[in-house]
């Protein structure tokens, strides 16, 4: 307390105010600074699983497609073949 007097006798009242409300000021920063690289930190991982999630839901997805395309394609093979027969009899 001692010292905040001799501050404000040797200063002034004002300029010991603007001291202190820049130390504040700095120490605020700082603290939100370490919160927020921590959340970003966090949010980051998040967003990598999901990467990975999407990835291999796209993959699955793709697969799936060309499951589907394969199964269309000898489809419409045996109907061509079916109605070129039923053609010709």
């Amino acid at each position: 307390m001692d010292t905040i007097a001799s501050v404000i006798s040797n200063l002034g009242f004002p300029i010991a105010c603007v001291i202190g409300l820049g130390w504040y000021v700095k120490y605020i920063t700082d603290k939100h600074s370490k919160e927020m690289t921590t959340v970003m930190d966090k949010h980051e991982q998040e967003i990598d699983k999901l990467r990975e999630s999407h990835e291999k839901q796209t993959k699955e997805l793709k697969e799936s497609f060309d499951k589907n395309t394969s199964v269309l394609t000898e489809l419409v093979i045996w109907l061509k073949s079916s109605i070129k027969g039923g053609n010709e009899k």
